[in-house]
């Protein structure tokens, strides 16, 4: 029973998080020899409460919860003189072991010893950093937001700790764990705003090797301020407006004027004692109101192609003003380019083509171009000719209203209480569905996030401390259409048909005036996570144990309409010959922008597209305008037990274990849709394998996918998605060892090795379960096979199959249903830290620490579509290329037989060959043009061409089902599961230098690399592998691969003034003008990120390919960024041709073709398109951006007010970027696009605040 209840409390008992600070080590007499039974008192300077504790029988004591602050610490035994160690200062989540020296005599006599808080002492084997208030205060940052400082930390790239990924990461204020548990995407997406007024210490760990920390590899502790003995406040004012900021790059080089913006953050904080050294409390409100208008460029009409005039050059593609072969100048000149064949040639579009002979009917296209300016800018969008830019300041306010309350109530000195609140509220209108033009209604962002903690310490026993927490954080986050936000409605905003509200898709050449995009829909979220907690430390003997557990209860309240509102989409459809425009002489590979601009001036409709939504229920229906709303309940336990063993006075050796619960999740109300049988029957008639990929025609018609609700609340409660985990034990080990070398406490030898489990973020359930998984949610998406205007459209949108219906097939849906879901037998994935590192004390103040720090990612999420066309073994790749050659594929005219194909006729494979169809239909010689054979075979297998059903042209041809891809149910089939893996390994040589004598400084140099196949960045982990048939092609350097990064950081108080190294006899009006003044700088010098050549089109082998690359047919290119007139290019001498493929094109085709390919300045090839079948030669990751250096910098200046209240006013400024040097973005290395090589955007223009401040 004693076993029993042993293990019910240990389940029960919290692991906190530390935020509080440790403090050990021993009591010594002056030979070394222990002093058991000594009185050892820590003080806190700041608010004099006192904590006692007695040294056991082996020397050692412990405070194991001591807030940060500045500390005196005493030790007294009879017998020995009194120690006192003066201005101990202890961070959050420090681990310091400092030992006390007695020596004989009277308790009468005191021994002091100032303390040296930069000592190898506070080195243990976790790897981190602190950020005091001190740096937070005084270091530069423009934002006002602490969380920006975290990335001055050793081992930090973005929000990747030491190679692990964001997902990774685990924030907490006060034990109140703020990120945004729904996403988890950095560090900016935390449920309060961290203001540098609201955050008093920062301690950020890159590398655990501590069986405390869980969820997570990466943390970010945060303790709120708070009050003290003494009565201090302050009001403030940040100023930031246009006139103080240097303009962007971009706005330069498009003669533009600097972004306007009017910032104002004020505030104000008052913290004192309510009864001294004993209850203290903490307020703060702050007010950001920012309002701005920053530039936006749309792509608009020019004003002879509104009119259907098509201008172009014969023989060239159009191009801009930036273009590398421009055809108009910076007004929108026409200009003679090189290459052309003929003078400019301007066509009109109407009357050449029967289906669409003049503008639109209804006037509804009209009425939406008349939203579209006409251009005012030839450089920045469009072709120049027929398209271009309309560049013009959007405003944006966007206000944040921030309030936090701590109050501290020491009970005694066994027992102290926290009690922290924090609440923000922000409305941004145009901060989503943003305009495009002047005159469009805005979509709007708005948010609040409240957070609150309590916190009782207390000591049971000389030699327990037990620490009990609880937290709740809750943020709302609403995201609202232009047809949501405030006083707008659908019929305020969109246009109508049949009585129902739709979004027009104006085509692919100019800027819709709302977006039919479906991330621009209505979305939003309440999340709430509730933490429960306890810790116990027990110091017994050599012995600081450590055991505790915590409960979190995660719950997020989603929705989602994406799509709700029907989409009309304008374009060229399928069944429309586009021979008159492509005929037309000399139109070339302009043939395609010139059709589009054509469909949207007639009001064509290429396809229509809306969602249903089902609420669920017994007898689930779908329900027009219904959202895809999701309550998601996730239970987590942490759970650990660590011993902290002082082997010797100057060996601490640390072991633990941890065991982390991560629950399956479930959906409030039952609507959990997924798959009948697990994950093994997404590959559906094909079989239950990956072995069943690229078998054409082994397949079990009566093996289809079905689909049903599961989980908590649904008809099947006891199925689950996956197993829930109970094996995910986490051991640690670390030693500290203070060398006994080269001098007492200089010198220490630390090493750690740690695994961290990785929690689900919900966004992932949402994904999954939510709306993208047909069941409970359907995407009805036609693509029409005859002409259709928006007269003649058809809304709403007929829904095919009612919720939970197997998915057939053959429907007339042309694009098929994505369906996702993760491997029945998934795994926690789990990341391994180690590290081992050297610290010495170079001087007093001035520590040094070279370390090595590695991880290893295992078992890590990522997710594939299974779906991939085969073009191999199925004999697709040698039809297409008997056609590409000019002669006739048996294939092509078994698929095509019998159908009357649009501008071609009845295929019959004698008079018309399938091939020849291929090689005269617009839709069809797409695919040539473009290598892509790939997108040929999904063509084949899903579009509903001519025979106005999916998977016609198979059935057609009398081929089997799984003849293009293994599951031809679905569109996409995406399996997500533990398919990932990642290393890191680093050098990291950081020196600190902590506030003392005026000047503070961290520096470090990090050289790294990180390896992997994925990044962990989308929010479902979908992430194609480049093939299925080799996924070893997909390793390569990770996105936050920067090898060389250096980082200093630094806060110097300026000699000048009385008593100082300049002007020291200075006095009156002087003194008071020279005093005083500190300055602080942050400087960051970073590798580029990794990158590479590409293409425009990744289909050579499949449709999996998200990042195409181009075959090198030489060594790569070097480059370096200069300028040519308005231009800044990254590579000389290089020139770009037409692709070598265009020339295995018919002679009919070969001038349609848009591939371009790059040759060396001697004319040999060196970049070129993979042709049909192949992939392009290069990694992912083959070439390095550009890299880049900040220097940010603060001034300011206290002024004396009054000496009595110690009322001081300062005046500050913070810059960033002070050098106003670009960061360059990545150059365009699309050898296809006509700006190849040229660097089109640039970051980091000099932004400067000014900051009045008063403080008591």
């Amino acid at each position: 029973m004693k076993l029993i209840a042993g293990l019910f409390l240990f389940a029960y008992l919290a692991a906190a998080q530390g935020t509080d600070a440790v403090l050990t080590g021993s009591v010594l007499d002056s030979s070394g020899a222990v002093v058991p039974q000594a009185s050892v008192t820590a003080l806190n300077l700041n608010t004099g409460i006192a904590m006692r504790e007695i040294s056991n029988d082996s020397g050692v004591y412990l405070f194991p919860v001591l807030p940060p602050g500045d500390y005196t610490i005493t030790a007294e035994r009879t017998g020995f003189k009194r120690f006192q160690l003066e201005r101990l200062t202890l961070r959050t989540g420090d681990h310091v072991e400092q030992n006390l020296n007695l020596q004989v005599g009277g308790s009468a006599e005191t021994v002091e010893v100032v303390a040296n808080s930069d000592s190898v002492n506070y080195l243990n084997s976790t790897i981190g950093g602190e950020l005091s208030k001190t740096r937070i205060s005084d270091l530069p940052v423009a934002s006002r937001n602490a969380m920006d400082l975290v990335l001055s930390q050793a081992g930090v790239v973005g929000t990747n700790f030491n190679g692990a990924r964001n997902d990774m990461l685990n924030i907490s204020l006060d034990h109140a764990n703020i990120l945004d548990n729904f996403i988890t995407e950095s560090l900016s997406t935390t449920q309060i705003f961290t203001s540098v007024d609201r955050i008093e210490e920062i301690h950020v760990v890159t590398s655990p090797a501590d069986a405390e920390y869980g969820r997570g590899s990466g943390q970010v502790q945060l303790i709120s301020k708070s009050g003290t003995n003494q009565f201090h406040g302050s009001g403030f004012d940040n100023i930031h407006n246009t006139d103080l900021n240097a303009n962007s790059w971009s706005n330069n080089r498009n003669g533009l004027k600097r972004n306007t913006i009017v910032e104002n953050d004020a505030g104000g904080s008052l913290g004192g004692p309510i009864r001294k050294n004993k209850t203290f409390f903490f307020g703060l409100f702050e007010a950001n109101i920012n309002h701005t208008k920053s530039t936006v460029t749309s792509t608009t009409l020019t004003p002879q192609a509104s009119q259907g005039i098509f201008r172009f050059y014969p023989g060239v593609q159009d191009g801009n003003a930036n273009a590398n072969n421009p055809t108009v100048d910076l007004n929108g000149n026409p200009v003679a380019p090189r290459g052309a064949t003929g003078p400019l040639q301007s066509v009109s579009l109407f009357g050449l083509d029967p289906s669409r002979p003049a503008a639109d009917p209804t006037g509804i296209v009209a009425k939406n171009l008349g939203l579209l300016p006409l251009p005012n800018n030839y450089l920045a969008a469009g072709d120049g000719l027929n398209t271009a830019a309309y560049v013009w300041r959007r405003v944006s306010p966007d206000d944040i209203y921030s309030y936090t309350f701590r109050g501290d109530h020491n009970f005694n000195e066994r027992h102290r209480l926290s009690v922290t609140y924090s609440h923000d509220t922000e409305t941004d209108p145009n901060g989503f569905d943003g305009q495009s033009f002047p005159g469009v209604t805005p979509g709007q962002y708005t948010d609040w996030g409240t957070t609150g903690s309590i916190q009782l310490v207390s000591t049971l026993r000389a030699n327990l401390v037990n620490e009990i927490y609880g937290s709740v954080a809750r943020n709302s986050v609403q995201f609202h259409a232009p047809w949501t936000a405030p006083g707008q409605s659908q019929a305020s905003v969109l246009p109508s048909l049949n009585n129902v509200s739709y979004l027009l898709g104006l085509g692919s050449e100019v800027t819709s005036p709302y977006s039919a995009s479906s991330s621009e829909d209505p979305q939003g979220r309440l999340q709430s996570t509730f933490v429960y907690g306890e810790k116990v430390t027990w110091l017994h003997g050599k012995h600081a144990i450590k055991a505790g557990a915590e409960f979190r209860n995660v719950i997020s309240n989603s929705f989602v309409s994406f799509w709700g509102v029907p989409r009309l989409n304008l374009g060229t459809p399928t069944s429309i010959s586009t021979t008159a425009i492509n005929g037309i002489n000399g139109i070339g590979a302009n043939s395609t922008q010139a059709n589009n601009i054509l469909s949207t001036l007639a009001g064509a409709v290429q396809s229509e597209e809306q969602y249903y939504f089902s609420p669920g229920g017994a007898n689930p229906q779908w329900v027009p305008g219904e959202n895809a709303q999701h309550t998601w309940h996730n239970h987590e336990w942490g759970t650990f037990i660590q011993d902290d063993i002082k082997l010797a006075s100057n060996f601490t050796l640390h072991a633990g274990m941890r065991w982390d619960y991560y629950g399956v999740p479930w959906e409030g109300d039952g609507r959990l849709g997924t798959i009948v049988g697990g994950s093994q029957t997404l590959f559906g008639i094909s079989g239950t394998t990956f072995a069943s990929e690229f078998q054409p025609g082994v397949e079990n018609l009566n093996n289809l996918t079905t689909l049903q609700l599961i989980g908590k609340d649904s008809p099947h409660p006891n199925v689950q998605p996956w197993s829930a985990q109970y094996h995910n034990f986490a051991p640690v080990v670390g030693f500290t060892w203070a060398l006994p070398w080269l001098g007492k406490d200089k010198t220490t030898f630390r090493a750690g090795y740690g695994i961290a489990y990785e929690r689900f973020t919900q966004v992932l359930f949402d994904q999954l379960y939510g709306y993208s998984a047909p069941g409970l949610s359907q995407l009805e998406n036609y693509t029409l096979t005859t002409y259709q205007n928006l007269a003649t459209a058809i809304l709403p949108v007929a829904t095919g199959l009612p919720p939970l219906a197997t998915v057939p097939i053959n429907d007339n849906n042309s694009t098929g249903q994505t369906i996702l879901a993760a491997d029945s037998g998934l795994k926690q994935p789990y990341v391994q830290n180690w590290n081992a590192s050297l610290g010495r004390e170079i001087v007093r103040g001035l520590l040094l620490d070279v370390r090595f720090v590695g991880s290893k990612g295992t078992k890590l999420l990522r997710g594939t579509n299974i779906n991939e066309n085969n073009i191999f073994e199925n004999g697709i790749l040698n039809a297409f290329q008997t056609t590409e050659a000019g002669g006739n594929s048996p294939l092509l005219n078994q698929i095509f037989n019998g159908l009357n194909v649009p501008g071609v006729g009845v295929v019959n494979g004698s008079t018309i060959t399938g091939s020849q169809a291929m090689r005269t239909n617009s839709t069809l010689y797409a695919y040539l043009l473009n290598n892509n054979v790939g997108g040929f075979a999904n063509f084949i297998g899903y579009n509903t061409f001519v025979t106005g059903i999916r998977g016609g042209l198979l059935k057609n041809a009398g081929l089997p089902a799984n003849f293009v891809v293994v599951n031809p149910q679905f569109g996409s089939d995406y399996l997500i599961g533990n398919f990932s893996n990642s290393t890191y390994n680093s050098l990291q040589i950081e020196v600190n230098k902590r506030f003392s004598h005026g000047f503070q400084v961290q520096g470090s140099y990090v050289r790294s690399k990180a390896l992997g196949d994925y990044d962990g960045t989308s929010q479902s982990e979908t992430a194609n592998f480049i093939t299925l048939r080799n996924e070893h092609l997909d390793k390569r350097l990770l996105s936050y691969d920067e090898p060389n990064v250096l980082r200093t950081s630094g806060i110097w108080e300026m000699p000048f003034g009385p008593q100082k190294a300049i002007l020291g006899s200075s006095h009156g009006v002087i003194a008071h003008l020279v005093e005083k003044w500190t300055t602080s700088v942050v400087f960051y010098k970073t590798s580029g990120a990794p990158t590479t050549f590409s293409t425009s089109d990744g289909q050579t082998l499949n449709t999996n390919t998200s990042t195409p690359t181009a075959t090198a047919l030489g060594a790569l290119p070097s480059g370096s960024v200069y300028k040519s007139g308005n231009n800044v290019l990254y590579y000389t001498g290089l020139t770009q041709v037409v692709d070598p493929s265009a020339r295995l094109l018919p002679s009919n085709l070969q001038s349609l073709s848009s591939l371009l390919s790059i040759n060396s300045a001697s004319g040999s090839p060196l970049l070129v398109n993979p042709v049909a079948g192949q992939l392009g030669t290069l990694n992912p990751t083959a070439i390095r951006g550009l890299g880049s250096f900040t220097l940010n910098l603060q001034l300011s200046k206290p002024v004396v007010l009054n000496r009595e209240h110690n009322i001081i006013m300062i005046f500050r400024a913070d810059a960033t970027n002070l050098l106003n040097k670009p960061i360059w973005g990545t150059p365009s290395l699309n050898i296809d696009s006509t700006s190849f090589g040229q660097i089109t955007s640039a970051n980091g223009n000099r932004n400067v605040n000014l900051t009045l401040r008063v403080t008591f």
